[in-house]
C-alpha cells in the first residue's frame, strides 16, 4: 500500500488483498463475458477456462491455472465434473446458486492447489467448507448478500500448516459490497491467523463498534472504502490494532480531522491513506501525532493551508507525501514543505494552483529523488530542467 512509485494507491490497490485477485480475473473477464473462445488452445495460452455446465467442467485441460465457474446450475454435480489434480490455483465463483459447504469441498477436491477465491454475486452463507484448501491464501466476497462471515474462523485452523517451513493460511481477505456482512463477520475475519490484509467495501450493516474485534487480529493493512461507519468512534478502536501499519480509508465521509486524531500516538502505523474524505485545514498536526509516519497521502481534501505544510515538513520520519486533486495547495506551501530533509517521494497531481515558482523552492529538498505532477500543465518544461539541474537524481513524472 505504498504510495511510492510504482504502488500508488487506487481502489484496484485497495483491493491491496487482492492484487493476485484482481489480475485473475481480468484474465478471465472477455471468456466470462462471452467475448472470447473457451477451449484447449486458449488454456495453454492463456491458463485460464470457463466453466458453464458439466460439459465444459469435464473438458477443461491440463495446465490451467485460472478457472471461471459462471451461472452453472447445479454447482455441485459441475464440480465435482472438474478433472482432479489439476494445476488451478485460482477461480471464481460468479452468479452462482446454492453454494453451500457440499460445493465448496467438491471445489478443494476438484482444485487441490487452490490459493485464490473469489466469490461474485453468489448465494453463499458460509466458508467452513473451505478448511479441506490447504493452500487458501486469498478469499474475496463481492456483492454476496447473504455472506454475514460465517465460517471463517473455521479456516484459522489451515494457519497450523506449513510447506517447507512457510506458514499457510488465508493472508487477505476482502469483503465488497456484502449487505449482511457486520459484527458476527469482523468477529469470524479477526479470528483468522496470520491474516495480514483486510479490504472492506460498502458494508451497511457494519457499526463502529464492531472494529472493536480486530483489535487483537494479526491484520497489518486495512483497507476502508465508503464505510459509514468508519468515524472517530471507529478509528478509536483501530488504534487499538497493535499491529497495524498499514490504513488506507477513501470515500468514508466521517472521517475528517477529529477522528484522524482518535489515531494519536500509535506505534507502528507506518503508511496512511486519506482519499476523498472529510479533511480539512488542521490536518498537518493532526498527522504529527503519528510517530511512526513514513507516508501519508491525501486526495481530495476539503481544505489545507500553510501550517498543515510546516507541520508535515518538521514530521521527523515523513518521507513520501501525495496531496492530490486538491486546489488549494499554492507555491508558498511548497515553500514551507521546502524546509523538510527527509522527503524522497512527493506527488502534487491536479494541484492546479502550483506553478513554476512553487516548482523550484523544492530545490531545497536534497533527498528528494521522485515527483509526480500529473495534470499540472502551468509547470514549464523550462523549471523542470532547472529542478533537475540542482537534483540530479530526480526523476519526474507528468503522466
Amino acid at each position: 500500500m505504498q504510495i511510492s512509485q510504482p504502488n500508488r494507491i487506487t481502489r484496484a490497490a485497495l483491493v491491496l488483498c487482492c492484487l493476485v485477485i484482481t489480475a485473475f480475473s481480468g484474465d478471465i473477464r472477455n471468456q466470462a463475458d462471452g467475448k472470447g473462445t473457451n477451449d484447449a488452445a486458449n488454456a495453454r495460452t492463456r491458463g485460464s477456462w470457463v466453466v458453464r455446465d458439466v460439459a465444459s467442467a469435464g473438458d477443461m485441460p491440463e495446465g490451467t491455472h485460472s478457472l471461471v465457474v459462471r451461472s452453472p446450475g447445479d454447482l455441485v454435480t459441475v464440480l465435482k465434473a472438474l478433472p482432479t489434480n489439476t494445476s488451478v490455483s485460482s477461480v471464481a465463483l460468479e452468479d452462482c446458486t446454492a453454494v453451500d459447504e457440499d460445493a465448496l469441498r467438491s471445489l478443494c477436491d476438484a482444485c487441490a492447489s487452490i490459493s485464490t477465491l473469489v466469490f461474485r454475486r453468489c448465494d453463499v452463507e458460509s466458508a467452513g467448507g473451505l478448511i479441506s484448501a490447504k493452500r487458501m491464501r486469498m478469499l474475496y466476497f463481492e456483492r454476496c448478500t447473504k455472506f454475514r462471515g460465517a465460517g471463517l474462523a473455521s479456516l484459522a485452523a489451515l494457519s497450523e500448516r506449513s510447506i517447507e517451513g512457510i506458514a499457510l493460511g488465508v493472508t487477505s481477505l476482502a469483503i465488497d459490497d456484502c449487505a449482511s456482512f457486520g459484527a458476527e463477520g469482523m468477529a469470524e475475519a479477526a479470528a483468522l491467523s496470520n491474516l495480514y490484509s483486510l479490504v472492506l467495501v460498502n458494508l451497511p450493516s457494519l457499526k463502529p463498534g464492531d472494529f472493536s474485534a480486530l483489535a487483537a487480529s494479526d491484520v497489518k493493512v486495512l483497507n476502508l472504502v465508503g464505510i459509514d461507519a468508519a468515524n472517530g468512534l471507529a478509528l478509536r478502536e483501530v488504534a487499538k490494532m497493535s499491529r497495524l501499519e498499514r490504513l488506507a480509508c477513501s470515500k468514508c465521509a466521517a472521517i475528517d480531522n477529529k477522528a484522524v486524531e482518535a489515531l494519536a500516538g500509535h506505534k507502528t502505523l507506518e503508511r496512511l491513506s486519506l482519499r476523498q474524505c472529510g479533511i480539512q485545514t488542521g490536518i498537518g498536526p493532526v498527522v504529527g501525532l503519528l510517530p511512526a509516519l513514513k507516508a501519508l497521502a491525501l486526495s481530495a481534501p476539503e481544505d489545507v493551508d500553510k501550517p498543515d505544510f510546516a507541520a508535515l515538513a518538521e514530521h521527523p520520519n515523513l518521507q513520501e507525501l501525495s496531496v492530490t486533486d486538491c486546489m488549494h495547495v499554492t507555491d508558498e506551501m511548497l515553500g514551507v514543505l521546502a524546509a523538510s530533509s527527509n522527503v524522497t517521494f512527493l506527488d502534487f497531481s491536479r494541484c492546479t494552483g502550483l506553478t513554476d515558482e512553487g516548482l523550484l523552492f523544492l530545490a531545497s529538498i536534497k533527498k528528494l529523488t521522485y515527483l509526480r505532477i500529473a495534470g499540472l500543465d502551468g509547470i514549464s518544461e523550462e523549471a523542470l530542467q532547472a529542478l533537475k539541474a540542482k537534483l540530479p537524481g530526480l526523476t519526474v513524472d507528468r503522466q
